[in-house]
């Protein structure tokens, strides 16, 4: 989304449900929902506010997302076919073009295809469900990323590029590292600028 709202922002009811043009229900169903994905907090006190950003849910997202994504990527490797390698291939170029343009927005949903072609080789399907929805938690960590410096999409390229050099030469251990160093990477940049970061949205 172009239009994000910041940390601690209030949500109303009846201004989403006018905004989208649905009825109060729905949209109480939908605050639950993003609230089950920790996007969205529902207080007694105040209401329906998006959630603030917060190095200890980022931890454990991260720290659940390096194990099921470490053991993905291994039988994921071990299962692609030509096809899929394929699709890997088409997918890193059209997500070198993304970082080029700088757009991030269409760079999110690349990398998520390029993971979704190589995970789901595994035929796990239970096991590719639990990683998306951590990713999808984790995708408002990943765009605050992408603004810190010494994280970049460039370099988020590069270590695709090594990993999808180690599927297509079916070498499933070094694909599980490349993933897990990956992660870690991304996670210890992010993680240190959060819990750094002057206090915001908590204390308004």
């Amino acid at each position: 989304m172009k239009d994000q709202l910041p940390e601690g922002e209030k949500l109303s009811v009846g201004k989403v449900a006018s905004l989208f043009g649905v009825s109060h229900t729905p949209t109480r169903e939908a605050f639950q929902l993003l609230a089950g994905e920790g996007l969205v907090r529902i207080s007694a006190y105040r209401g329906a506010y998006v959630a603030e950003l917060s190095a200890d849910e980022y931890e454990e997202i991260m720290l659940m997302r390096i194990a099921l994504e470490g053991l993905a990527a291994k039988v994921g490797t071990e299962s692609i076919d030509a096809e899929g390698i394929a699709a890997m291939r088409r997918s890193l170029e059209e997500l070198t073009a993304a970082s080029e343009a700088g757009d991030l927005e269409r760079f999110i949903a690349v990398d998520r295809e390029f993971h979704a072609i190589h995970y789901r080789a595994s035929a796990r399907e239970s096991l590719w469900e639990r990683i998306i929805s951590l990713r999808r938690t984790a995708e408002r960590y990943t765009r605050r990323g992408y603004h810190i410096p010494g994280i970049s999409m460039k370099d988020t390229v590069d270590s695709h590029t090594r990993l999808f050099t180690a599927v297509e030469a079916g070498d499933a251990e070094h694909a599980k590292s490349e993933m897990v160093t990956d992660l870690e990477s991304t996670f210890r940049g992010i993680w240190s600028e959060i819990r750094t970061r002057p206090e915001t949205a908590s204390t308004r």
